[in-house]
């Protein structure tokens, strides 16, 4: 009985003996390398280039635009030279427009600029007319009844006839000007109407003001309008074609006071095609 137990578990033995001999432990088995991880390396992806961005297209400057570029040039420019004078006509507002002065002075510089158009053309054709003194012409220039007015509304005239006439020149309200920088303008060949009262006068002053661009100016009685031509420092004089008095010589300290006192009220007409 003892000799059958012992072949027994001597075959028990040697079978377990096998089993361990066929089987594999796990650390003997090499490791698979991961297929992604072998993969070599691939660029990203790039984009075609593209333009850099561009500006939209914009319009080119109007003539007035550039004008106007002239002109910020001129009175930001250097000091007056001394003296100088410009060409131009004498106009008298007697009898046809008693009180068109400012009608009669634009005509004078239009003339000067190269329009052919009378002081009584453009009164009754371009000088506009209505009950706002900063925009347009109170009352009748033709009659002594009328009144005036001021800068804003005689370059929206002058605007007026430009457009109809094609005339090449651009009208700028000069409003707050110095007399030094009027002075440059008369340098360049530019007649500017000015401002003033009749016969230098001091001014009336009523109780009517306006505001417009900043400014307050107000109205007097003996409010008048010359085209200013020329100038001489070292005389200390200024030359002006009066619509009264025709072409004159005035002191420059007492003009200036005048036209000061009004509210350096000005004009002036600028070539849009840069020939002066």
């Amino acid at each position: 009985m003892k000799r059958i137990l012992s072949i027994i578990i001597c075959i028990a033995l040697l079978l377990c003996g096998c089993s361990a001999a066929t089987s594999t432990p796990d650390e003997a088995t090499p490791a698979t390398p991961d297929a992604a991880a072998t993969k070599p390396p691939t660029e990203a992806p790039t984009e075609p280039p593209t333009d850099p961005p561009t500006e939209p297209p914009t319009d080119p400057p109007t003539p007035k635009e550039l004008a106007q570029e002239e002109l910020n040039a001129i009175l930001a420019g250097s000091g007056p030279s001394g003296k100088a004078s410009v060409s131009v006509p004498e106009i008298c507002q007697y009898p046809d427009l008693p009180t068109g002065c400012e009608a009669v002075a634009l005509t004078i510089a239009l003339q000067a600029m190269g329009c052919d158009i009378s002081e009584t053309e453009f009164a009754s054709r371009y000088l506009i007319i209505g009950d706002d003194i900063v925009n347009s012409f109170v009352g009748d220039p033709f009659e002594y009844g009328g009144a005036g007015i001021f800068p804003p509304g005689l370059v929206k005239s002058a605007e007026k006839y430009i457009d109809a006439s094609g005339a090449g020149l651009a009208a700028f309200d000069l409003t707050g000007t110095s007399m030094d920088d009027l002075y440059k303008l008369l340098d360049k060949g530019l007649p500017v109407v000015v401002w003033t009262t009749y016969y230098l006068s001091w001014p009336q002053e009523m109780d009517s003001s306006y505001k417009y661009n900043g400014h307050t100016v107000y109205w007097y009685i003996n409010e008048h309008c010359m085209c200013l031509y020329g100038y001489d420092k070292d005389q200390g004089t200024v030359s002006l074609s009066d619509p009264i008095q025709g072409k004159i010589t005035e002191s420059a300290y007492e003009f200036e006071q005048i036209y000061n006192e009004v509210g350096r009220m000005a004009m002036v007409l600028v070539p849009v095609n840069g020939e002066w």
